[in-house]
């Protein structure tokens, strides 16, 4: 299989639409309308657990993959100077607003699932995200270029 980078989701997503490309890992939420209207199958997601807007969609681990594991999350962060007390009122913040049903149910017409969490839990995840990535970069020798 041909890896091509593109400069950005939209020129790989055009180009995938025009059929000059046969697949593509995508995020569900630039994909999700496409594949309601059946312009695009999807075939897994590359998640350890199904995604709540397609859930008849199997995980690539489910399909023969096992251990494969690769999300994306959007985060809220601050300078790390900041005190913890502001981190703790931010965090109570932004957790009461994405317990908002009308929020949720926003995200979830974008193709994003709401997870919120501590920060001590986003930072251990990102601790964790890295090393999974730096052991596969380590592993294939993969270059910035």
């Amino acid at each position: 299989m041909l890896i091509v980078p593109y400069k950005g989701a939209g020129p790989a997503l055009i180009d995938l639409l025009g059929g000059h490309v046969d697949a593509r890992v995508d995020q569900i939420s630039s994909s999700l309308e496409h594949i309601k209207s059946e312009k695009l199958r999807a075939i897994a997601v590359t998640t350890e657990r199904r995604a709540s807007q397609l859930p008849a969609l199997p995980t690539l681990a489910e399909s023969g993959l096992k251990g494969f594991d690769a999300s994306t999350v959007n985060a809220v962060l601050a300078p790390a100077a900041t005190p913890p007390e502001i981190v703790r009122r931010l965090n109570a913040a932004l957790v009461k607003a994405l317990g908002n049903p009308a929020l949720v149910a926003r995200f979830a017409a974008l193709g994003a699932e709401v997870r919120p969490s501590t920060s001590e839990e986003l930072a251990e995840f990102i601790r964790t995200d890295l090393a999974k990535w730096r052991k596969v970069v380590q592993v294939t020798g993969l270059k910035l270029e």
